[in-house]
């Protein structure tokens, strides 16, 4: 069977860690500016990480070598793990935001 990518294509899935970059919304995010975007950004990387998740499977499953369901797996986890973990935390920070908003404007 043929692999899905060669193996040197798969050291470039080391790229994902790009998905860091996320971390510039966290401004956005304290101040409760952006909220539609954020949370939709949000939720298509944490789509995404499942789907990576979901490919290492079927990879795994499919008989794939491991230099393809290795990085697919590992990024899949950490994504997944990381985003999941905080979209809580996310979406609780902009309900405090509004709170915040909300009250200032009763003190008015």
């Amino acid at each position: 069977m043929d692999s899905w990518f060669s193996e040197q294509f798969s050291h470039n899935l080391a790229l994902l860690a790009l998905l860091s970059v996320l971390s510039f919304l966290d401004p956005c995010i304290r101040r409760g500016k952006h909220r539609n975007l954020v949370m939709a950004i949000w939720t298509a990387v944490l789509v995404f990480g499942c789907a990576c998740l979901a490919a290492a499977a079927l990879a795994w499953l499919g008989g794939q070598p491991p230099f393809v369901v290795r990085p697919l797996g590992i990024a899949g986890l950490v994504i997944t793990g990381v985003f999941g973990g905080l979209y809580r935390t996310t979406r609780s920070a902009y309900q405090e935001a509004e709170l915040r908003r909300i009250s200032a404007l009763d003190i008015e």
